[in-house]
């Protein structure tokens, strides 16, 4: 029992990363497309390669 708890201690730690990752990409996004903006460019749209739901967890 020990390892599962440590297994969701692990799962939720990336996911709490994940989610300051989000928030801070997402404030970076905003900034660049008010400074694009400012300058008369159209905004874009950052894309991340690769799907999260492909990823593989594999027990040891």
């Amino acid at each position: 029992m020990p390892k599962a708890q440590q297994y969701v201690e692990q799962v939720n730690t990336i996911h709490n990363d994940l989610k300051q990752f989000n928030t801070l990409f997402r404030e970076l996004q905003k900034q660049t497309n008010e400074t694009l903006e400012q300058k008369g460019a159209r905004h874009f749209h950052f894309v991340i390669q690769g799907s999260p739901t492909k990823l593989k967890v594999s027990a040891t």
